[in-house]
């Protein structure tokens, strides 16, 4: 069997889960085709998402949200509660505690849920780990979990479009690496 052949197996083992309305979105569903990966747009919800909101705005402390955010979020909640790691590719705040936009309403309430996040800042083209509920730097290149969420800016420019395609080129290698080792440890 190819290395190909197996990169397509390991592959039909995870999941990515999008909103399905942002160039995010779009560019993980691309990839996931690519790879193998399945892909799913969970639906909205309206009931459980406004407890997930005011938890999310008491520690934000911005401004009530319009009818248009709140909308935005019901429809990407259903999408945090798939997964247990969260992939974000939005601008960081300069204090390091908080992304912009919906992104960072979204990071917020995966925080409130205990999510392992990854955030990719497009500005600095740097990946960041929330601890704490802070974000550090993270010091090596994340990979997809079996169970990933993606999300992300509504547009998105070269950087993000290509950190994402490394996202997923990245973990599919990093796993044939291992599984070439593994066969040549066994002669098979």
């Amino acid at each position: 069997m190819e290395l190909e052949d197996y990169q397509r197996a390991l592959a039909r083992n995870f999941v990515v889960y999008c909103d399905g309305i942002t160039d995010v979105s779009y560019v993980a569903e691309t990839m996931a085709k690519e790879y193998g990966v399945r892909f799913q747009v969970p639906s909205p919800c309206r009931d459980t998402v406004y407890a997930a909101i005011t938890k999310a705005n008491e520690t934000l402390q911005r401004e009530p949200l319009q009818d248009v955010m709140i909308s935005l979020l019901q429809r990407k909640y259903p999408v945090l509660l798939q997964a247990d790691t969260i992939f974000a590719f939005g601008r960081m705040e300069r204090d390091c505690k908080t992304l912009r936009g919906g992104t960072g309403w979204c990071v917020q309430m995966a925080m409130d849920m205990g999510k392992t996040i990854y955030v990719y800042d497009p500005d600095t083209s740097t990946w960041f780990q929330a601890k704490n509920k802070r974000f550090r730097l993270k010091p090596d290149l994340p990979t997809l979990a079996l169970r990933s969420v993606i999300l992300g800016s509504k547009h998105i420019g070269p950087f993000t479009n290509n950190e994402i395609q490394r996202l997923f080129h990245r973990t599919f290698s990093t796993h044939l690496q291992d599984l070439a080792r593994s066969l040549e440890e066994f002669d098979l």
